[in-house]
Parts: structure tokens; sequence; C-alpha cells
């Protein structure tokens, strides 16, 4: 007859693992390695890496660092160290000395790729992976990215600037004209409105 755990059991005991294998690592000098501070999440730390240098639009639009151009790294403990993964954001001229330092130094270039069809100037996306020591993981990742503009200090803390808007400007731009219909006056979905 063989022994077995109930599922549950199994399940405590990986977790319990997990947790001592998150113990064991000092994740100040992974956050030192990388120049930033991780966003933990369970046993991931996860480290925010967007491009706000970089100007880039689509189709005439902005594109803001936060929506398209978030860059990231993250460290899970693993039985002999952590495993990385990440998606970093990159210029097309950044792509082969960044691609070429990973290679060199193990990490692994799982996808490379664009988000943004049309972008100006074009951004591409390298998804990476690595195990190992998550300090010196970071250290490695951290020197690829100094072939880049990347910025690591945090972002500045000048207040925002202020936005002046006409509304009633805007607000006659947008009531319909004699003989239009406008948008807000009358829905299926939302029914008449006056």
């Amino acid at each position: 007859m063989r022994n077995v755990l109930p599922i549950p059991a199994l399940c405590l005991v990986l977790m319990l693992s997990s947790q001592a294998l998150a113990a064991d690592i000092d994740w100040s000098k992974v956050d030192t390695a990388i120049g930033k501070t991780a966003t933990v999440q369970g046993d991931v730390h996860r480290y925010g890496i967007p491009r706000s240098d970089l100007q880039v639009t689509l189709d005439g639009v902005t594109i803001k660092p936060a929506l398209a151009l978030g860059g990231w790294v993250a460290f899970e403990p693993v039985k002999d160290g952590s495993m990385l993964m990440g998606d970093i954001v990159l210029m097309e001229n950044e792509v082969s000395p960044v691609m070429s330092k990973l290679l060199a130094s193990g990490i692994e270039i799982t996808a490379l790729h664009n988000h943004l069809m049309r972008a100006t100037p074009p951004t591409f996306y390298m998804h990476i992976r690595g195990h190992g020591d998550p300090a010196k993981l970071a250290t490695l990742v951290r020197q690829a990215l100094a072939e880049t503009k990347t910025p690591f200090e945090p972002p500045s803390t000048a207040s925002p600037a202020k936005v002046d808007l006409d509304t009633n400007s805007w607000t006659k731009r947008l009531e319909p004209r004699e003989g239009q219909m406008g948008a807000c006056t009358s829905s299926p979905f939302l029914g008449k409105r006056r």
C-alpha cells in the first residue's frame, strides 16, 4: 500500500515551503541591484520599469507610460533561488545591445514583439526569463538596461501642471444644433432625456 498525502495536506506543504524560500532571500539586495523597490504580491516581487523617457505617439495620440510603455521584471522564490520573468520596453536601436547582454549573461529571451503597430517611434517588447540568485539576476538586468535610456530614478514629485479648461465653451460645442439629434438627448439604452 502506498502512502499518499491528501490534496489539502500537499497544498499546505507546498505553500509553507514557498514561504520558507521567500524568507531565505534578502530582498533589500534585490531592490538595491535593480535600483527600485518592489511591489510584493504573495511571494512575487515585481519591479515596474516604465519608459517615461520616451515620447511615443500612435495616430497622433500621445502614449503614456502607464498605458503601453510600462516594462517590468518579477522574481518568485523557487528551490534554487528565484525565477525571473519580465517584459521590457525597448526602442528599435536598443534591441540588439540589450539582447546580446542578456543572452551572454544566461538570461533567456522568450519573445520579442510589438504591441503598438504604427507607433512613432517604433517600440518593442522583450520578454525575458531567468533562474538563479535574485540579486545577481537583478544586477544582470540592470546592466543590460544600461544600454538604454530607461530611467531608474523615482518620478518627479513636482506638482502636476494646472489644466485650465473652458468647460462652457466645450458644453456649447457639444450641444446639438437645430435639426441635429444630440448623443445624450435620446438613446435606446438611456431613454429620452431633456
